[in-house]
């Protein structure tokens, strides 16, 4: 399956950078709602999701998450 460019229900804000690496803010386009954030997870070498308490998603925007953090970690590995 191709990933998509853009999410229909998530936006993900550029919130801060620690070190080398970057965290992104994950939010509902709809009301502006925190889901989580994106952020390196140094075990795996590559970047997760961390989503906040409470918070349900669908398959949809579970896909836009992992194409998120997919193309995030080729960025690094090859900056």
């Amino acid at each position: 399956m191709k990933p998509r460019a853009k999410s229909r229900h998530l936006k993900f804000t550029w919130w801060e950078q620690d070190g080398s690496t970057h965290f992104w803010a994950v939010q509902a386009k709809r009301n502006g709602a925190g889901l989580g954030i994106v952020r390196w997870f140094p075990d795996w070498h590559c970047y997760t999701f961390y989503p906040h308490e409470e918070t349900v998603f669908s398959d949809e925007c579970l896909r836009d998450i992992a194409d998120f953090c997919e193309a995030r970690t080729d960025e690094y590995r090859k900056a």
